[in-house]
C-alpha cells in the first residue's frame, strides 16, 4: 500500500519537471530505415552515413543485437562500393554470433560475397588466401545453420548461392541440386521474382548440358512469368540467356533481338533508379523540413511553459515536502503495524510445525518397529518353512532370509536411533557381519577397513544388500578351509570407492550359473560406476558418490 504512496510523490516531481530538460534522443531504427531507403535507391554514400549513426546509437543503448544487424548492412556497402578488405574486417570483428543464428547467417553469406567478388581485383587477398576454400567454407556453415533452424527464405537464397558458385568453380552436376532446392523454397514461400534467379542459372546448365528442350520449355515459363512485370534486371538476365543459346546454335537474329531486349531493359532500370532518388530527396526534404517545424514549435511552447514553471517552483517543492513528510509518516505506521502482525502470525506457525515435526518424527519410529517386527516375523516363517524341504531349497532359503535380515538390521538400526535421514556405512556394515556371525557356523575371517560415510538411509540399504550378496558367494563358493574376506570403503576429495576381496577363484561358477548380475543390478541402483570383477581372485570393485 505505501509503495503506491511513494509512486504518486514520483509521478507529481516528474510531471512537474517535465520540459524544462528535453532532449531529442536519436532512434536506431528511424536510421536504419532511412539508409536502407538510400540503399535501394543506390545513394551507398547516404546510406553508410546513416547506418555509422544507427552503430552509435546502438553502441550507447548497448543493444547488441541492433549493432550486429547495422554492422552487416554496412558490410554489404563497403560490398557494393568495392570496399572488400573493410567489408570482411567489419564481420570479422563481430566475432562468434551463435547467439543470434539469423545474423549469424547473414554473417556468412556476406563473407561468402565479399570474397568471391573480390577475387576479381589482385590486390584485394594476398597469394596464400585461397578464396575459393574459404568461400566453399563460409557458404557451407551458413547453409547447414539456415537448414537447422528452418529459416526457410535465408536457405532459399544461399542454396541459390551455392548452386551457381559450384557451377562456376566445379561442376554442372553438382550445382543441380542446390538450383532445384532453391526454386522449390522460393515457390513454397510465393516469392515469384526470386523464383527466376535459379531458373536463370538453371538455364545456364542446360546450355553448358547442350539440353535445348528443357531450356525452351524452361525459358517459355519464365518469359510468361515476368510478362508485364516491371522485374527489369531479372528479365534483361533472361532475355541475355536466351541470346547466349541463340548465339551457340548460329541463330544470330534472335542473338541481337534479345541483348537489344535486355539492354532496353537496364536503361528502364535506371530510369527507375533515378525516379526513387528524386522521390527518396523529396520525401527526405519534406521529413527534414517537418521535423525542424516540429522542433521549433516544441522550442516555443517550451520557452513559453519556462516562466510559469518558474513561478510554480516554490510551490512544487513545498508541496512535495508536505507530501512526503506525510508518506513517511503513514508508512512508518503502517510498517509496524504488518510487523507486529507478521511475528504474532510467525510465532503460531514455528509452534504448528514442531508439532507436526514431532508427530512426524514418532510416526516414522513407530513405522520403522513395526516394519522390523514383521520382517523378523517373515524370517521366522522361512526358517521353520526351510527344515521340511531339499538341501537346495533350503539353500535358497537361506540366500533370501539373509537378504531380509540386511533389510531388517536396517529398520532396528533406524528405530533404535530414533531415524536419522543418513546412516554412517560403517555402522551398517558391522550390522550385517554380526547377523552372519550369529547365521552360520562356519568360520570366515574379515579384515574391515571402512570409513564412517553417510548415506540417505533409503538408499544405505542396496550397499547392505551388495554386501550380503557377496559374503553369501564367499560362503557357498569358497572352498578354502579358512575363509578370509577383506571389505574396504573409503573416500577423497572426489568421490568414493567400495573393495571387496575374498581370495577365491570364481572363473569355474560362471558355467553354472553364479555370476555378477544381481551385484551389478544393485550397483546400478546406488549410482555406482567403473564396477570391475577380477574373477582369479574374487575381487570386486566399484566407484560412488555419497550425496547421489
Amino acid at each position: 500500500m505505501y509503495l503506491r504512496y511513494i509512486f504518486c510523490i514520483v509521478f507529481l516531481h516528474s510531471f512537474f519537471s517535465f520540459g524544462q530538460n528535453i532532449d531529442f534522443p536519436n532512434d536506431f531504427n528511424y536510421h536504419i530505415d532511412l539508409s536502407e531507403r538510400y540503399y535501394k535507391s543506390n545513394l551507398y554514400v547516404e546510406s553508410i552515413e546513416e547506418v555509422n549513426i544507427a552503430i552509435e546509437i546502438a553502441n550507447r543503448l548497448d543493444r547488441q543485437e541492433d549493432k550486429i544487424r547495422a554492422s552487416i548492412n554496412l558490410a554489404e556497402l563497403m560490398r557494393k562500393t568495392q570496399n572488400y578488405n573493410y567489408g570482411i574486417e567489419i564481420l570479422y570483428n563481430l566475432g562468434n554470433l551463435e547467439k543470434y543464428p539469423k545474423q549469424h547467417v547473414r554473417k556468412l553469406g556476406r563473407l561468402t560475397a565479399l570474397y568471391l567478388e573480390g577475387d576479381f581485383f589482385e590486390e584485394t587477398f594476398s597469394d596464400d588466401v585461397n578464396v575459393i576454400d574459404s568461400a566453399r567454407l563460409f557458404l557451407d556453415a551458413a547453409l547447414s545453420l539456415a537448414i537447422t533452424n528452418n529459416f526457410k527464405l535465408e536457405e532459399a537464397s544461399l542454396q541459390n548461392e551455392m548452386g551457381l558458385f559450384k557451377m562456376r568453380n566445379f561442376s554442372r552436376e553438382e550445382s543441380i541440386p542446390h538450383l532445384d532446392r532453391s526454386a522449390e523454397l522460393y515457390l513454397g514461400l510465393r516469392d515469384s521474382l526470386n523464383y527466376i534467379r535459379p531458373m536463370i542459372h538453371t538455364l545456364e546448365n542446360c546450355i553448358m548440358s547442350n539440353d535445348p528442350r528443357n531450356f525452351d520449355s524452361i525459358s517459355q515459363i519464365l518469359l510468361k512469368l515476368t510478362n508485364g512485370k516491371d522485374w527489369y534486371t531479372v528479365e534483361a538476365e533472361l532475355f541475355k540467356m536466351i541470346g547466349k543459346k541463340s548465339a551457340m546454335i548460329g541463330d544470330s537474329l534472335t542473338f541481337y533481338k534479345m541483348n537489344a531486349k535486355a539492354e532496353k531493359n537496364y536503361v528502364q532500370f535506371l530510369k527507375v533508379i533515378d525516379s526513387k532518388q528524386m522521390l527518396s530527396f523529396k520525401a527526405l526534404y519534406e521529413t527534414e523540413k517537418m521535423e525542424k517545424n516540429a522542433s521549433r514549435s516544441s522550442l516555443n511552447t517550451i520557452l513559453k511553459t519556462k516562466e510559469l514553471d518558474e513561478e510554480k517552483s516554490t510551490t512544487r517543492k513545498l508541496l512535495t515536502l508536505i507530501s512526503i513528510l506525510f508518506c513517511v509518516i503513514v508508512i512508518g505506521g503502517i510498517i509496524v503495524f504488518r510487523e507486529r502482525k507478521l511475528k504474532l502470525k510467525l510465532k503460531s506457525i514455528n509452534s504448528e510445525l514442531i508439532e507436526s515435526n514431532q508427530k512426524y518424527q514418532l510416526l516414522r519410529v513407530e513405522s520403522n518397529h513395526r516394519i522390523k517386527n514383521n520382517l523378523q516375523m517373515i524370517i521366522s516363517m522361512i526358517d521353520h518353512a526351510s527344515d521340511d524341504v531339499s538341501d537346495n531349497v533350503s539353500k535358497e532359503l537361506k540366500r533370501i532370509s539373509g537378504k531380509i535380515h540386511t533389510v531388517s538390521s536396517l529398520h532396528r538400526h533406524l528405530y533404535m536411533e530414533n531415524h536419522q535421514e543418513k546412516v554412517g556405512i560403517d555402522i551398517f556394515f558391522d550390522e550385517i557381519l554380526k547377523l552372519y556371525e550369529e547365521l552360520t557356523s562356519l568360520e570366515v575371517e574379515v579384515e574391515k577397513s571402512v570409513d564412517s560415510i553417510e548415506i540417505q538411509s533409503e538408499r544405505i540399504i542396496y550397499f547392505g544388500l551388495i554386501l550380503n550378496e557377496l559374503l553369501s558367494n564367499s560362503i557357498e563358493h569358497n572352498t578354502t578351509n579358512l575363509k578370509k574376506v577383506s571389505i574396504k570403503v573409503w573416500s577423497d576429495d572426489d568421490h568414493c570407492y567400495f573393495q571387496y576381496f575374498d581370495n577365491s577363484n570364481l572363473e569355474d561358477y560362471e558355467k553354472t550359473g553364479m555370476g555378477s548380475a544381481l551385484i551389478e543390478q544393485l550397483i546400478g541402483r546406488i549410482n555406482g560406476v567403473g564396477f570391475t570383477i577380477d574373477k582369479k581372485i574374487g575381487l570386486y570393485k566399484f566407484m560412488f558418490d555419497a550425496e547421489d
